[in-house]
């Protein structure tokens, strides 16, 4: 018995791998195609080894892993504990998030049904090289996990599609997983499922009031799914649960602050979709004009469409939803827009493409095709600039860090000491955007100004250039360094850098806002404290 289910369910697992294998070969030229694309976007990053904001933790502290537990990404440790279990190094982690990019492309235009391989192309390039996706793909830390929670979603839509009766709950697990990964897939799964309605509205009469039903419940039941396997998860690894997302997420905030977080709303969907310099590196007008076409393409097919008016108010509905789709979490956030916490954004645009292409007058169509294909253009250029900033901090930081470093050893000397464990900090090293090296999020920032200058970030960054055994000073020591400080130089003239007693202290400049908020949650008798 147990040996024909064993033979029963290899068959199975060989049959799968054999369609699997069958759609790579039909997909060949596209999976080729969007490959090109792809290393156009982030070849640069690819095969240069690159240090971005939160991976100096990563790269020098033990047991990292199990912090993603404890902030509710369980499918994160696991993906780290059995795929990928030391991330700080160059090409595999974007490799193998590239590779799952490519593949929930193909499963979603597949989903989607688009059968123009021209408009396959097209539209999965646009996904693909979006410059929204490098602001999560710069950390290799998660991006192997980002590309996997794509393709997750996308099968979570080809499982959907391709089950029937009970078997449609097994989209669910997928889902959950994606959630698992990181949050805002939460946001993506919505996006990959009304592209499909606003796609199955606009071309087929079959009803789809049970399908949203259905998906709705899909939905409900991964997020519940996802809740229960994360309370496990605390349990079995022994970790106390980190209310992280708690400290992101504010409902009563966003109840009383509504006409501020609506003009947030359109502040950032504005910025967004028009391509704005400060997130583009360049304006990129194309963007809004492509979106703006595809619009008017959704529109015309839907005005031309024999539809029933309550169909067409559904299509038209789920239509401005997609639009508003990747911002609405900023009213959980108190209006608070990271775009690397808008990872749906590169499935929404390529959907309506997609859709704006489906169905439109040959004219609008070639319209949108050509600023599809100079759009893309200008996603690359993007998001190559964006990388090259990132690495060019990197060098200047490193410059930096190793001046330092020597500047430490002659303190050492002066203070006739050869070990010393701690490191304080006041101010930071401010570094202005320049035109080479333009600034956004964490591209272009220096390890010596983040958090307004985190001892802890600075040992460890120091960690990863050779000087080894710093750590931060603890918080209730800090006072007692202050009126040292206040006799000191600021960097780099000489004297900035001093050892007094157990601590290397570095004077960038006074203590900055974060600098003093931490103090001063010490309870502190300090003069600038409230």
């Amino acid at each position: 018995m147990l040996t024909q289910k064993f033979e029963d369910w290899s068959g199975k697992i060989e049959a799968l791998a054999m369609q699997v294998w069958q759609s790579v070969q039909a997909n060949a030229g596209l999976i080729l195609a969007l490959a090109a694309v792809a290393l156009a976007a982030y070849g640069f990053e690819l095969f240069n080894n690159n240090l971005t904001i939160d991976e100096e933790i990563h790269a020098v502290v033990s047991g990292g892993a199990l912090s993603w537990v404890a902030i509710g990404r369980w499918g994160l440790y696991l993906l780290n504990q059995f795929l990928l279990p030391y991330t700080v190094v160059p090409f595999v982690p974007l490799f193998l998030a590239l590779a799952f990019h490519i593949a929930a492309v193909v499963v979603l235009l597949e989903c989607w049904q688009v059968r123009s391989k021209l408009d396959q192309v097209i539209v999965g390039a646009v996904c693909i090289a979006y410059p929204g996706n490098a602001y999560m793909y710069t950390f290799s830390v998660i991006n192997y996990g980002i590309g996997f929670g794509l393709f997750c979603c996308a099968i979570s839509l080809w499982i959907y599609l391709r089950a029937t009766g009970l078997a449609r709950w097994t989209a669910a697990l997928p889902a959950t997983f994606a959630f698992a990964v990181y949050p805002g897939f939460i946001v993506v799964i919505a996006a990959v499922f009304l592209v499909y309605l606003i796609s199955a509205s606009m071309h087929t009469s079959r009803p789809i009031l049970k399908q949203i039903a259905q998906m709705v419940a899909i939905f409900l039941a991964s997020l519940a799914l996802n809740t229960i396997l994360h309370k496990i998860a605390l349990a079995v690894t022994h970790v106390a649960d980190n209310p992280y997302n708690a400290t992101i997420f504010s409902l009563s905030g966003m109840l009383k602050n509504l006409p501020s977080l609506w003009a947030s709303f359109w502040n950032e969907a504005l910025s967004v979709y028009w391509g704005a310099q400060s997130i583009y590196t360049l304006p990129l007008i194309s963007l809004g004009l492509l979106l703006l076409t595809a619009g008017a393409g959704i529109a015309i097919h839907w005005l031309r469409s024999p539809a029933p008016p309550g169909r067409k108010l559904v299509s038209l509905a789920f239509s401005l939803g997609l639009f508003a789709l990747p911002f609405l979490g900023g009213f959980a956030t108190n209006g608070y827009y990271q775009m690397r916490f808008l990872i749906s954004l590169s499935v929404t645009i390529a959907g309506l493409v997609m859709l704006g292409l489906s169905g439109s007058p040959r004219l609008v169509r070639i319209l949108i095709l050509l600023l599809a294909v100079y759009t893309v253009l200008m996603f690359v250029i993007s998001t190559n600039r964006l990388f090259a900033s990132s690495s060019l901090a990197l060098q200047a930081d490193r410059l930096v860090g190793s001046r330092l470093a020597a500047e430490i050893d002659q303190a050492k000397i002066t203070a006739g000491v050869k070990d010393v464990p701690f490191l304080e900090v006041s101010g930071f090293l401010e570094t202005p955007a320049t035109q080479l090296i333009p600034k956004s999020e964490t591209f272009g920032a220096s390890f010596f100004e983040w958090d307004g200058g985190s001892a802890n970030r600075i040992a460890l960054f120091l960690q990863t250039i050779g000087v080894q055994g710093l750590q931060s000073l603890p918080p209730e020591r800090r006072t007692e360094m202050m009126i040292r400080f206040a006799a000191m130089p600021d960097w780099p003239a000489g004297g900035s850098v001093v050892v007094a007693g157990d601590t290397v202290l570095i004077k960038f400049g006074p203590y900055s806002a974060p600098q003093k908020q931490a103090i001063c949650a010490t309870a502190a008798p300090v003069d600038f404290c409230p």
